[in-house]
């Protein structure tokens, strides 16, 4: 789980609550905006396989995620 994640990184429960949070307004605002602009369905279900897809890599990969993560916010 991405909370799992975000915490092994350092970042602080208020911050990973606030984290999800945007990130699933951000993905349902820009899925209403495209279903708005009448964009073709093939093209929001390409987009959201690739955000998917991103969001699966990560899980996968979280170890370095996570050693990311730490690194950017050290600087």
């Amino acid at each position: 789980h991405i909370h799992h994640v975000l915490q092994r990184a350092g970042f602080r429960r208020e911050t990973i609550i606030f984290s999800i949070l945007a990130l699933s307004l951000a993905i349902n605002l820009l899925g209403i905006g495209l279903q708005a602009a009448d964009c073709p369905e093939v093209l929001q279900f390409a987009l959201f396989f690739g955000l998917y897809y991103l969001y699966a890599y990560n899980i996968r990969h979280a170890w370095k995620l996570s050693r990311w993560l730490r690194q950017q916010s050290a600087d």
